[in-house]
């Protein structure tokens, strides 16, 4: 492209950036000074951009150092640096700059709720959660996949059913795979079987994570009758045959 006088956009650097993701950070330096060059450094969706990228390749010194040029108070760009933050597992970092953000969206809330259960530090977690529905924050699928999977662990079941209610009371009428296995879970893990059998048979799709979870909960009741014909289900559903040993 180069070489033929053609100048790459911000959209060419937008899905070079991406591919980049899955390259070498070799390849995101020239990437860079290409920017730099053209000028179109400052732009404030690539600058973000680069500040996740050079979090995945996790150089968070090269993303604090860009970060700290910036002087506009974008939100999306302190989403990113919080979202970088929280893939370099510094969550003290994730949560200051959060804490320190002029606006918050509901991307931010979720990054910071996803940081903290995906390090299994549920109670915070689920503190961040609370924080949401108190100052009315539109709660992400991703947001209620999290504060699922943590009220689960916790058995904190108070909170995996307002998350229920959350998904209701917003419409979503086909929730995501993962959301339905996360209720699932939750209500499996705090011991409601029959709720989770609820949520269980309203699913348009079981992948193998939903009949673990299910079988898992009935024969933590010893209901093994139940436990078998589901069993029977999975290897029919799944094609297993004899893969499955007993």
């Amino acid at each position: 492209m180069l070489p033929s006088g053609a100048l790459p956009n911000k959209f060419t650097f937008t899905f070079l950036l991406e591919a980049s993701i899955h390259g070498f950070s070799s390849s995101l330096s020239c990437l860079h000074a290409h920017l730099i060059l053209l000028g179109l450094h400052r732009h404030p969706f690539l600058r973000s951009s680069l500040i996740s990228t050079y979090a995945h390749h996790r150089q968070i010194s090269i993303v604090d150092h860009l970060f700290r040029q910036e002087t506009s108070n974008d939100t999306v760009l302190h989403t990113a640096l919080v979202s970088a933050c929280a893939r370099c597992g510094l969550l003290e970092s994730t949560r200051k700059v959060f804490d320190e953000m002029p606006q918050r969206n509901p991307v931010s809330w979720a990054v910071l709720l996803s940081a903290y259960s995906g390090s299994t530090r549920d109670v915070e977690a689920l503190g961040v959660f609370r924080r949401m529905l108190i100052e009315s924050v539109e709660c992400t699928k991703a947001a209620l996949v999290y504060a699922l999977s943590s009220a689960a662990r916790l058995g904190a079941l108070m909170h995996g059913q307002r998350a229920h209610l959350l998904i209701v009371l917003s419409g979503m009428s086909v929730p995501s795979p993962a959301l339905w296995s996360s209720l699932l879970g939750m209500y499996a893990k705090c011991g409601l079987v029959d709720d989770a059998r609820k949520v269980f048979d309203r699913m348009p799709q079981r992948d193998q994570p939903a009949w673990t979870a299910m079988i898992s909960a009935l024969a933590g009741l010893l209901l093994m009758d139940v436990v078998l014909r589901d069993l029977i289900s999975l290897v029919k559903c799944w094609n297993l045959g004899s893969s499955l040993t007993v």
